[in-house]
């Protein structure tokens, strides 16, 4: 056989993509070992070296020997005769690389023979590209990822939480390009809802006289909490009203874990204007480059699998008592897709549920609802016929009240407004006028109230088998003096 600096592939036996490419833009004419035909070509050798990282990236030799598990069955005649595990190096080259079979086997022989020259200088007792070695799929090593995400929550838990350099730094690398990245059925991980859509959105009720509380006061008593009043949420910090809800109505009712003996009034929104958010619910398909020999496979693998992490860290249910530090971490990426990325919202899966809903988090500037005309009053009262069924009434002002100009400001442009001559009093007035176009409408047909008789669980057993022993009797020490 001739030497395999001699021999050469052509670029149209190359079907992979990538590595045509590449040999079309640098590869030299030569007579190409497969199709013998004298066309752009890359030597054996190089593309061996080329294809041996990624190769090694995504398989790893199988055991060549029985465990002892299988090695006691062999012992004892049970099961079936051993067989090693796994396919022959040049199946999975010819594959991967889309290569014909010829050529894949001239690749493993230069292999073959650069790795009998390594092992004179390393204590390997199998030539990994001999004719007994098997390969197996690689699992991905998710330990890299799950601790990045550790030293993350160290670092926002314990070092710094507003301004963390690292974090930030990280949190833009990961998120570099989230816009155009697909999932692999075609979705992308930012989604746009469209105006129209339906959102549903609950608040718990102790008493009949708190649910004439919040109907009493629609349809901010529906809204987002005012920043004064917002309390942390696993999405929010202290102090950020943003908008919790739910895109079907068992999950908006799941997520609230009201008690029972309480109420649940539970009314839908309609969105007036697209929201992009991103879809965390699609990051578990998140798509990476189809061509392993993309120079940008490694890293966008690592951030597919960060996102996935993300997707399930936030859908994982917290217990009470723990959300002070485990809300920390999403609570700073949501912030940093609020005003960095500038996205509206995060879609991910209701833990509730056990994953079958999906939770929407609009952020603040996405959060406002359309106010009520001016004058316009709401009230939870009663039927007038024999069953006095609870009522929302709602009382309109006289046409000259309803119509008068509103002193509401919407949609001012705080950040570009010249504010070099105000005094104290003047931003705390504008802070009040300056809100964002409302994204948001009430639907007052929409509103229901739930009482919660009774909760059932999806549960799983696990029974724990009791164990007895005797214990031996304790010998009596002799005193010490």
């Amino acid at each position: 056989m001739a030497d395999d600096e001699d021999l050469r592939l052509c670029s149209e036996c190359i079907r992979e993509r990538v590595l045509q490419q590449e040999v079309v833009r640098a590869g030299a004419t030569g007579t190409c070992i497969s199709c013998g035909e004298v066309n752009l070509s890359i030597g054996i050798a190089a593309l061996a070296d080329r294809i041996r990282p990624v190769f090694e990236r995504h398989y790893e030799l199988s055991p060549d020997e029985p465990d002892d598990m299988e090695s006691a069955m062999i012992r004892h005649g049970v099961g079936f005769p051993w067989f090693r595990d796994g396919d022959p190096p040049e199946y999975l080259i010819q594959e991967m690389a889309e290569i014909p079979e010829d050529a894949a086997r001239a690749i493993v022989a230069s292999l073959e023979e650069r790795a009998d020259f390594e092992m004179e200088f390393e204590s390997r007792d199998e030539n990994p590209y001999g004719d007994e070695a098997r390969y197996i799929t690689r699992p991905f090593d998710e330990t890299v990822v799950s601790g990045k995400w550790r030293l993350l929550e160290k670092q926002v838990h314990h070092r710094a939480r507003f301004f963390n350099s690292s974090v930030s730094n990280y949190l833009a690398e990961l998120f570099e390009g989230i816009i155009d990245h697909k999932a692999t059925r075609a979705t992308h991980a930012v989604r746009l809802i469209a105006a129209g859509r339906k959102v549903y959105r609950a608040r718990v009720a102790r008493t009949w006289t708190e649910v004439g509380e919040i109907l009493g006061n629609l349809p901010a008593g529906m809204g987002s909490p005012p920043g004064r009043v917002a309390k942390a949420g696993r999405m929010n910090a202290t102090g950020i009203g943003v908008f919790y809800g739910a895109l079907q109505r068992n999950s908006c009712l799941a997520e609230v874990r009201a008690p029972v003996g309480a109420q649940v009034v539970m009314g839908t929104f309609s969105f007036l204007r697209p929201v992009r958010v991103l879809n965390l619910t699609a990051l578990e398909n998140l798509a990476v480059p189809k061509s392993w020999f993309d120079l940008n496979y490694e890293k966008a693998a690592e951030q597919s699998a960060f996102l996935r992490l993300l997707s399930r860290q936030f859908a994982a249910p917290v217990l009470p008592g723990d959300e002070d530090f485990e809300y920390l971490l999403p609570q700073v990426v949501c912030e940093y897709l609020s005003e960095v990325v500038r996205l509206d919202g995060v879609l991910y899966s209701s833990s509730q549920t056990g994953g079958k809903g999906t939770n929407l988090v609009l952020f603040p500037r996405a959060a406002v609802v359309e106010p009520l005309p001016r004058g316009t009053e709401t009230s939870l009262g009663t039927s007038f016929d024999e069953d006095q069924a609870p009522i929302l009434e709602i009382t309109t002002a006289p046409p000259e009240v309803a119509n008068s100009p509103d002193k509401s400001v919407w949609g001012i442009d705080f950040d570009h407004m010249d504010t070099s001559s105000f005094s104290a009093s003047d931003f705390e007035e504008l802070e009040d006028l300056t809100l964002p176009k409302p994204s948001l409408k009430f639907i007052f047909d929409s509103v229901e109230v739930t009482e919660i008789r009774g909760v059932a669980y999806k549960q799983s057993r696990v029974p724990i088998p009791a164990l007895r022993s005797e214990r031996s009797p304790r010998r009596r020490q002799p005193p010490e003096f």
